[in-house]
């Protein structure tokens, strides 16, 4: 926590009360991590934790896949309230936490403690219709809830096969990053020319990862197009 506050303790420690405050609001100990899985906002979300990296840089961090073109923006403002998208996220990031431990167990030698998260963003075939200015405003939100409540879970972003219009959903979503969350974060047109497939144990590993995630429901041409898979 001091490091993502660069070494300020003041302001590390206003976080932390924050933190506190946080779970108590939400009653965060006494929720039930898997409940994610069985979250109604589920369905609708397109990331998902596929196993652990094997690289020594980044050995033993989960890794997450999403798939933003699968994203329904608009739909998630006629189906869930704000509230109910946070919960989702509340028990998502708790998920999140036990798999890190779960890693901190299997891994305990030469893994590090901190920074255990390596998420891939794969960003092929996102269009227009991800960008609905509501229902993003509604995912920043619940990212920053996330972020500002557990700091300094992340390893490396890699976001791949960026389209043009990224740099438009760039420009919200970064609002709710700070500085050093930014800085973990690399984006590729491509796939990084197999640097990223070398992190998670080859070329067919990495392509087995981006098929993790598929549609939501009812969203019958994305899955038409894509075989009812994540790639």
């Amino acid at each position: 926590m001091l490091r993502g506050n660069f070494h300020v303790v003041d302001d590390a420690m206003v976080q932390l009360y924050g933190i506190l405050e946080y779970r108590r609001k939400y009653d965060v100990d006494s929720l039930n991590p898997l409940d994610a899985l069985t979250h109604p906002c589920k369905p609708f979300w397109v990331g998902e934790m596929v196993g652990f990296a094997d690289d020594a840089h980044v050995k033993g961090c989960v890794v997450q896949v999403t798939v933003p073109r699968f994203v329904q923006p608009d739909l998630l403002v006629t189906k869930f309230r704000q509230e109910e998208l946070d919960s989702f996220f509340i028990h998502w990031m708790e998920l999140r936490l036990a798999r890190q431990r779960e890693s901190i167990a299997q891994n305990a030698e030469g893994l590090n403690q901190d920074d255990r998260m390596l998420e891939i963003y794969d960003l092929r075939g996102v269009g227009l219709k991800q960008f609905h200015r509501k229902g993003l405003k509604m995912l920043s939100n619940s990212i920053g809830l996330a972020q500002a409540n557990y700091p300094e879970d992340l390893c490396q972003t890699y976001i791949i096969n960026a389209p043009r219009i990224f740099g438009a959903i760039w420009k919200v979503i970064s609002l709710v990053l700070n500085e050093r969350t930014k800085s973990k974060i690399q984006v590729s047109t491509s796939d990084f020319d197999g640097r990223l497939a070398a992190l998670v144990g080859g070329e067919g590993r990495l392509a087995t990862i981006l098929q993790a995630v598929g549609p939501a429901p009812g969203n019958a041409a994305d899955s038409a197009a894509t075989g009812g898979q994540g790639q």
